[in-house]
């Protein structure tokens, strides 16, 4: 969008696309060893396919007090 909007107006500072991949780069491998930290922490954190809907199934019976609806 940068080297778009430089075309369009010489102030919009231009950006290289080396510097544009390292910034993607970084951004990439910081989410990565998040996640890795966050999964050694608490295991259970780890994705499944559709783990989203059974988690705040498990968590509102876990409310109840293990109480299935």
């Amino acid at each position: 969008m940068l080297r778009w909007a430089h075309e369009l107006n010489d102030s919009v500072p231009e950006i290289e696309t080396s510097g544009s991949l390292v910034v993607i780069l970084v951004v990439l491998l910081v989410t990565t060893v998040a996640s890795l930290i966050k999964v050694r922490r608490d295991p259970d954190a780890r994705a499944h396919a559709g783990s989203l809907r059974s988690h705040e199934q498990d968590r509102s019976e876990a409310d109840r007090g293990g109480e299935r609806s």
